[in-house]
Parts: C-alpha cells; structure tokens; sequence
C-alpha cells in the first residue's frame, strides 16, 4: 500500500533497532485506546465552560482559556491528570498491537515520549523484569533553578531509559499542555543551556527518530520538531520515520485530502522523515512480526 514501507525501508528500521540507532518518539495517538483524545477532553471543557472562542476542540487553547480565566495553569494541569490520566487503564502489552509492548519488546536503549502517563515506563518494566530509569524534561523551570543533571550512565537496552520531554503525571507543573506552554518550551529548547538531557541531545543529533502517535496537522507537532532540531545541534544524515493516520475531514474532497497528504510529506521530507500512513496499532503487528522473523524470537 502506498505509504506504508517499503523492504528497503524496514530492513533499514529493523537493522538500526538491532544497532541501537533508532529512538522512539510516542505521541498522544499511541494512548488513544485508553486514554481520552486531546480532541475529547477539549470538546468535554470547553462545554462545561462555555469556551467563547473558536477552536473548541484544540486542548492547548481550551487549556489556555481555562488557565487564564482561573488563574492557575497548574490546576488546569492537575484537573487534566485528574480526569484523564490517574485512574486509565492499563494497555495489554502481551497484545500483538499495542505499541509499548512491542517496543518493550526490542533493544532499545532510550526512549522518549511527549506523553504524561506511565505506559512506556510499565510495559519496560513489564518484560524487562526492572524498572527503567525515568527523566523529565525540567523546561519548565529556569536555568538557576534546575537541578544538577544527572550524571547517567549511557542508556543500554538492559538499563534503558524513558524520557518525558513534555512532562509527567508525578510532577502537574512539567506538562506541556497550553499555548504558552508550547511557545515557552521551544524557547528554552532553543536557547543555551538547553534543558534537554544530555542523552537526549545526543541522540537526536545521531540516531533515527520513530515517530508514533502524532497529527501532522497539529501546530504543536511543528513546534516539536522545531525545538528538536534546534535541541539537535546538528544536522543528522539518518532519516526518520513518522507513523500516522491520514489526515481527513466531514467536508474534505478525495482531492484536498491528496493535496494535504503531498504538502505533509513535503513539509517533513525536508527534515529526512518519511511519513507512513498506518495506524499505530498496525505498525506495531507488523514491526513484532518482522523483528520476530529477523531474530527468531522476542526476549520475555
């Protein structure tokens, strides 16, 4: 199907998995199972608060409305966590489909994740039979204000670690999650010293990016890559990929669709990332299927 990939395309992905080369990034699209779209919990807000402006179903903006006509953006944070985080439930990473086992699955020494929640860090745990060590971003605080980093030993696939770059359930104030959250890490990200960990930085610079679970449509998914190219410091020669739905919409034309999937690929192909159109759960099936084949079997 055209969009997916192709041979060529998967032994490259699976060689650079085997190698260590290639870095997970998850997105809110690969909780959709479990946890409420961002779609949804906008919707759900801005009805309970009479949300005036357009956009109704942009969670950055109804955030943002809701943290400035209450004046507390950590509250929002926390109503968030509270509605839609603490009480989800748990994926079933043994499923051949869902996207945390498979990944738990390979040797993967790092892995980093825009999403709040526990998923990644307990499916580790789940088939690693330890708990990886966890790292949050701190773009919320100022540089004199951040704790000393981390001096980690570099991530293995058995020590891995996962990396919340936009925050975590255990901490409401590290969310990125209204407008001005997304424009004020981008301007951290983007300046000296940068709150991304070292790993991290290194890594975006040198390896392959798995991009699963984002809209491309999305600003904030622009603002991401934008801060990581410029957290990169450099000018990777790997390409990446980006799993994802195809964009679509009630009123849009077989033709808008085309011109909105050509300028997407168009947009991205000048950062070296290929865009395969699927969905999470399937590009799961089929990367467990072919590591399984390439390694003849999955570690426990």
């Amino acid at each position: 199907m055209e969009g997916t990939l192709n041979e060529t395309q998967w032994e490259t992905l699976l060689s650079r998995i085997e190698n260590g080369d290639c870095i997970p990034f998850l997105g809110a699209g690969a909780c959709a199972d479990y946890i409420p779209t961002a779609a949804k919990i906008a919707g759900d807000w801005a009805a309970e608060c009479a949300y005036p402006l357009r956009n109704p179903n942009d969670l950055s903006q109804v955030a943002q409305y809701l943290a400035v006509t209450g004046g507390d953006y950590v509250a929002v944070k926390e109503k968030l966590l509270r509605d839609c985080i603490h009480d989800h439930p748990s994926p079933d990473f043994e499923g051949p489909c869902e996207i945390h086992g498979t990944l738990a699955r390979l040797p993967i020494p790092l892995y980093v994740t825009t999403n709040y929640d526990d998923s990644m860090y307990d499916a580790l745990e789940h088939f690693r039979g330890r708990a990886p060590r966890r790292r949050v971003c701190p773009w919320y605080l100022r540089p004199r204000d951040r704790p000393a980093v981390i001096e980690d030993a570099e991530a293995t696939p058995d020590d891995p670690i996962v990396y919340h770059l936009h925050g975590w359930r255990g901490d409401p104030g590290s969310l990125v999650l209204t407008e001005d959250d997304y424009l004020e890490f981008l301007v951290q990200v983007s300046e000296e010293p940068t709150p991304i960990h070292p790993q991290v930085q290194d890594a975006l610079g040198r390896k392959s990016l798995l991009f699963i679970g984002y809209s491309l449509t999305d600003w904030n998914v622009r603002v991401l890559f934008r801060g990581l190219r410029q957290a990169s410091r450099c000018t990777s020669q790997r390409s990446s990929i980006t799993v994802q739905l195809r964009p679509t919409g009630p009123d849009d034309s077989a033709e808008t669709r085309q011109r909105v999937e050509e300028y997407l690929v168009a947009y991205f192909d000048q950062m070296n990332v290929h865009v395969c159109w699927q969905r999470a759960n399937d590009f799961a099936e089929a990367l467990l299927t072919r590591w399984k084949e390439r390694s003849d079997g999955v570690p426990d």
